[in-house]
């Protein structure tokens, strides 16, 4: 089934498949395990929260392309009419008194722009300079049926780009629920796999049972096979580096290859990488700390461990979220925002409110609403008289951003 127990870096295939064995057989090893009964009660119904996280993710992602797909046909539509409607101004001006005046009217000396925002302009400068010219009674003006269809175009691209934005904003908050689910059963299977391995050892099929990793895969240090003719890998290192981490060892006369493990939950090590080179590159591992050990294997033995080495990997600090309003919606003040391209895990609101003309108040340190997955929230106004300071922050990878705000609004 699975051939590792990094539950971090599982696809959503994977974690379906996990997550399908754990909650139907869960409940027959509980007892067995002393798993406590609220986290039985998150295994058994993680499967049908991930599924529908996942669907929701994959539904408005979907809707969230189709709603481009849309958008460019619209665009499209609107060039080729844009285009053939400026070939045929173009090809009536010189029948006209003053042709030069018309091309500077109507901008005959570019091309016709092809991006949303150069084609949305230009449509709406030839509807504008239409509109005067007609109050003022020039008579170089466009076919009243051509205008009236570039407004029409006019209007589908603002329908569309709108729409497109919607879409977009309702893919990302269910992206975001989905990757929460992820990290929470993330959470719950690697205490679930630790009390598995500190219980039943490294028992093949009760592992696989409830969706963790197969015998093969998982090895305590200093166990089975060892050979005291094998040197040990000497200076064994783990250093970061950016994003990843790179360890190395020295050679080990002898040796054919190396086994490099891995674990965040010692002493239950994992295998990372196995081959002749005395250095390797784990890429982008998830902030906490992480623990490596190698030892060489010469034929069908291999040498004792090492001591271990460890780093701590502090999460990447998001990007905060920007353009935070606050709007009175009486009895409510309404608080929005916009996510930075990153997607955060989620967001934190923090409130302060102060008298009118009161100093402007120090941001607190604990959130009014935490693990917001939504762009917008609606708080309760305070009385007339007062002004509700607020701040928006984002987090993810075990890290908050810096706070968006304060922005602020007075309730008369």
């Amino acid at each position: 089934m699975l051939k590792r127990n990094a539950f971090t870096i599982d696809t959503d295939g994977e974690r379906t498949e996990r997550l399908i064995a754990l909650s139907a057989n869960i409940g027959d090893v509980a007892v067995e395990l002393g798993l406590p009964a609220a986290k039985v009660t998150d295994a058994e119904a993680a499967q049908t929260d991930w599924d529908t996280d996942l669907s929701a993710a994959t539904r408005e992602g979907g809707e969230a392309q189709e709603a481009t797909e849309e958008l460019n046909k619209v665009i499209d539509a609107a060039y080729d009419y844009y285009v053939a409607a400026k070939a045929h101004l173009k090809a009536l001006i010189y029948e006209i008194e003053y042709p030069d005046k018309i091309i500077e009217a109507y901008d005959f000396g570019d091309d016709a722009p092809t991006d949303l925002k150069g084609l949305y302009n230009a449509l709406k400068a030839w509807i504008d300079e239409h509109a005067v010219l007609a109050a003022a009674g020039d008579p170089r003006i466009v076919n009243d049926t051509i205008v009236a269809k570039l407004t029409t175009h006019f209007g589908k691209l603002d329908e569309f780009h709108r729409l497109r934005l919607e879409e977009k904003h309702e893919a990302i908050r269910a992206t975001a629920t989905k990757r929460a689910t992820f990290v929470r059963h993330s959470k719950l299977l690697s205490y679930i796999h630790t009390l598995a391995c500190l219980t039943w050892g490294d028992d093949a099929s009760q592992l696989r049972l409830i969706g963790m990793v197969p015998s093969s895969e998982v090895w305590t240090p200093g166990g089975g096979g060892t050979s005291p003719e094998i040197g040990i890998p000497q200076n064994l290192a783990a250093v970061i580096e950016g994003e990843n981490v790179k360890i190395s060892w020295d050679a080990v006369d002898g040796a054919d290859s190396y086994q490099l493990v891995h674990t965040e939950f010692p002493p239950l090590f994992l295998g990372l990488y196995d081959g002749e080179e005395i250095e390797f590159v784990h890429e982008n591992p998830p902030g906490g700390t992480h623990y490596y050990n190698v030892r060489a294997k010469k034929g069908d033995s291999y040498s004792e461990y090492p001591d271990a080495v460890s780093v701590e990997i502090t999460g990447v600090k998001p990007e905060p979220p920007h353009n935070l309003t606050l709007e009175h919606v009486a009895p409510h003040v309404k608080v929005t925002w916009e996510s930075p391209p990153s997607t955060p895990q989620y967001f934190r609101l923090y409130i302060a409110i102060v008298p009118t003309g009161s100093a402007p108040p120090v941001k607190s340190d604990e959130p009014d609403t935490d693990k917001i997955i939504t762009l917008s929230v609606s708080i309760f106004a305070p009385g007339p008289g007062n002004t509700v300071y607020a701040w928006i922050t984002s987090f993810g990878d075990g890290e908050e951003s810096d706070p968006c705000g304060p922005e602020s609004i007075d309730i008369m």
